[in-house]
C-alpha cells in the first residue's frame, strides 16, 4: 500500500496546468472578438488574430500531446 501512495505523490498535477492553457485560450478568444467587433479592418489586426488562433492551436495540441507524453512517462517509472 506504500508502494502506491508513494507513486501518486509523483502524478502530475494537472490543475495549474489547465489554469494556465485555459487562461491562455481566454485571452486569446477576447482578442480575437475584440479585434471582430471594434477593430478596423488593416493588416496589422488581420496579423494578430492570424497568430491569436495560432497561439490556440498550439497550446491545445501541447495540452493534449504534452499530457500524453507526461503518462507515459509516469506509467514506465
Amino acid at each position: 500500500m506504500d508502494h502506491l501512495k508513494q507513486e501518486s505523490e509523483y502524478k502530475p498535477k494537472w490543475e495549474n496546468r489547465r489554469k494556465v492553457i485555459f487562461g491562455n485560450l481566454i485571452l486569446d478568444c477576447i482578442c480575437i472578438l475584440y479585434i471582430m467587433i471594434f477593430g478596423d479592418d488593416t493588416k496589422l489586426n488581420e496579423t494578430i488574430v492570424t497568430f491569436a488562433f495560432l497561439n490556440a492551436f498550439a497550446v491545445t495540441s501541447a495540452y493534449v500531446f504534452g499530457s500524453v507524453v507526461d503518462d507515459k512517462n509516469f506509467i514506465n517509472r
